[in-house]
């Protein structure tokens, strides 16, 4: 300890020492200095070449799209199966596809497809729907369901290993669902819950009430697919079963793979699994009426007291999947307000600052789709907003689509195709759609194609024939008592209260 301390002592001496034996630095003098900068020639720096600047950088070509094959099979029992291969990884997403959604229900029983299908997950062969899931969970996976207007689709994804006892399991649930009352009562009451928790969403009610306003509340796209509080109180356990049996069948279903199998793996597999299915197909039903086009004759306001924002949706009915008007429409709708700089979004939220987002879509269904735009405004500026949306309604028609609105929003989806099937749940989801609205399984090979054929003046004869202002019924979602002091100013209509649980 004494040699430790000894040696902290000594190093402030040896410092001292060290500094007191080095020569002192040459010192000069400040005039001195100066005078030897002086004498120093210093060289302006030579100014950058920035003329590159007067030319924006030209993009280069786009990629082009990877787009999937489909194959499709169809056993002796009807059913289909649709494979679209992509091995690199272990996987397989399985979807088993039903074309019997909302839109084959009656008004008044709106809301039993999708009871029916998730009453199904409740309970099938020896399980209950805690060993179901559980069973699933074994596996590595969870099996679920989505309901649309067209129909629906359960899905899960598994390692291949376990593509077999997956199936056994999903051939359980389509092909012996238990349907016991209790599960039905349960699931039920869930969804009445679910309903009323989304009609306290503004977004939910605008939803449903421009369908109803867009198609009619009798039309059956007309009402929410949940269903309302009203239809869904009155379904009945038997109401379940019989719609199970007369509309879950091989002939209007697909068993859906895509991943790491091939059409034989697959082929193999649902004869195993579901050969033996033996049903009746349902009786054919006929087509929605189509919906005419009539003027708009109102504004329909679903009141909401306090809200701060309204919810602004405008549209009406258009074309059905695959109609030959659909690629130009797309584009149409795009320049509109299917894009951020769209015609629509940025009048509302870059130039007037009324929105955080204005949008609009072409839904193209089975039957028949709608065109719908779109946004959230303060509700100070209700009356405004309207105005603004009403203006570049007959900006389609007055100042049609110019050509680099053409090129920009047809490179957008171009560009962006490849997206949509990056993972194999990408790919199912696409076959999915191909089968519930009867397309041609080289859909997305055809769409390419039709949008690099289409012409501007295609895309603008779409424009001028959807977007004529008269023809978009309106509705509105916010403070009544806000509505009535701006919209009238603007005349496009009377208001009138509607509800979306009126069945």
């Amino acid at each position: 300890m004494k040699s430790i301390q000894l040696a902290i002592t000594c190093v402030p001496v040896l410092l001292l020492l060290s500094c007191a034996l080095c020569p002192p630095l040459p010192v000069e003098t400040a005039p001195e200095a100066s005078k030897a900068l002086a004498k120093t020639p210093v060289e302006a720096p030579a100014k950058p070449d920035e003329s590159w600047r007067a030319t924006a950088p030209v993009p280069g070509p786009a990629p082009s799209p990877v787009i999937p094959t489909f194959t499709r099979t169809t056993m002796a029992n009807g059913l289909s199966i649709i494979v679209s291969e992509r091995p690199g990884l272990p996987l397989v997403s399985i979807s088993f596809a039903v074309q019997a959604g909302s839109s084959i229900e009656r008004k008044q029983q709106a809301g039993l497809a999708d009871l029916t299908y998730e009453t199904m997950l409740e309970g099938a062969g020896t399980r209950d729907g805690i060993a179901l899931a559980e069973a699933f969970a074994d596996l590595g996976t969870s099996f679920g369901v989505s309901t649309e207007r067209d129909g629906a689709a359960f899905g899960l994804t598994v390692l291949k290993r376990n593509l077999d006892p997956a199936l056994t399991l999903v051939a359980d649930v389509v092909r012996k669902p238990t349907l016991k009352a209790k599960d039905f009562k349960r699931k039920q009451k869930e969804r009445l819950a679910d309903i009323t928790r989304m009609m306290a969403n503004p977004r939910y009610l605008s939803n449903a009430g421009i369908s109803s306003e867009v198609y009619g509340v009798d039309h059956p796209y007309g009402h929410p697919v949940l269903g309302t509080e009203k239809t869904v109180a009155k379904l009945k356990p038997a109401d379940v079963k019989r719609f199970y049996r007369q509309q879950v069948a091989p002939s209007v279903s697909a068993l859906i793979f895509t991943g790491d199998v091939t059409l034989a793996e697959a082929r193999a597999l649902a004869d195993k699994h579901f050969g033996k299915w033996k049903v009746r197909p349902p009786k054919a039903k006929a087509a929605p009426p189509a919906v005419g086009v009539a003027p708009r004759k109102r504004i329909a306001v679903i009141p909401q007291k306090g809200l701060k924002q309204t919810i602004i949706s405008m549209g009406r009915p258009a074309v059905e999947a695959g109609n030959e008007q659909e690629w130009a429409l797309t584009i149409a709708t795009d320049v509109f307000g299917g894009m951020f700089g769209s015609r629509l979004n940025m009048n509302l939220r870059e130039d007037k600052g009324y929105t955080y987002g204005a949008r609009a879509r072409l839904a193209a269904m089975r039957q028949m789709g709608g065109l719908i735009a779109f946004s959230s405004v303060q509700a100070d500026v209700t009356g405004a907003a309207l105005t603004e949306f009403f203006k570049e309604l007959g900006g389609m028609t007055e100042a049609p689509i110019s050509q680099e609105e053409f090129e920009n929003a047809r490179d957008n989806v171009l560009r962006s195709v490849s997206g949509w099937f990056e993972s194999i749940g990408g790919l199912s989801r696409a076959a999915t759609r191909i089968f519930l609205r009867n397309l041609p399984l080289d859909r997305y090979q055809r769409m390419i194609d039709g949008y690099r054929q289409l012409t501007l003046e295609a895309v603008q004869l779409a424009a001028k024939q959807y977007f004529e202002a008269p023809n978009m019924k309106l509705v509105l979602v916010g403070d009544m008592d806000v509505i009535k002091k701006q919209v009238p100013a603007i005349n496009v209509g009377e208001l009138e209260e509607i509800s979306v649980d009126t069945q």
